[in-house]
């Protein structure tokens, strides 16, 4: 079984986000300032998160010594493997297990319809769209991401 958490999708599934990453503003998703780390959580995600200074200080403390090997891996994956993803997803229809696709309906970095890019091309796959819910699902819906996960594996699993 497989469960895949909005994964990056087509194309012409991208977000303004997405666009902005690709044009080479990486601080969209590898933050070095408070600021952009209270940015980037606030669009990933539905729900209102109050992190106090303390922590977001100290989560970027712990980044930043990893920042340029972030980038770099970053930069590599959109300059060589992201504009070849339509191509590579292709094989997507050889998967024969149960495929679960989750997705918040406001994800900011790939549109719903990404979802249902990805039903199309995985057969025995189902979808499940989380209203008021961005790209951060265990944020903004962690019981109902949980519960969903579960309820699928428990679905197909043979075993008691």
């Amino acid at each position: 079984m497989i469960c895949l958490l909005a994964p990056p999708a087509d194309e012409k599934y991208e977000t303004a986000r997405i666009k902005q990453l690709r044009q080479g503003n990486y601080e969209v998703l590898l933050p070095e300032t408070t600021e952009q780390l209270s940015d980037m959580i606030r669009s990933l995600t539905v729900k209102p998160i109050r992190l106090p200074e303390i922590f977001l200080n100290g989560f970027l403390r712990l980044r930043l010594p990893l920042l340029e090997e972030h980038t770099n891996v970053l930069k590599s994956l959109l300059e060589h493997d992201y504009p070849y993803l339509n191509q590579r997803y292709q094989e997507l229809n050889q998967i024969s297990c149960p495929t679960l696709i989750l997705w918040g309906r406001e994800d900011q970095l790939f549109t719903v319809d990404g979802a249902h890019y990805f039903l199309k091309l995985i057969p025995k796959s189902e979808a499940i769209i989380f209203d008021d819910c961005g790209h951060f699902m265990a944020i903004d819906k962690p019981l109902e991401v949980a519960e969903s996960i579960v309820t699928f594996l428990n679905h197909h699993c043979n075993c008691q």
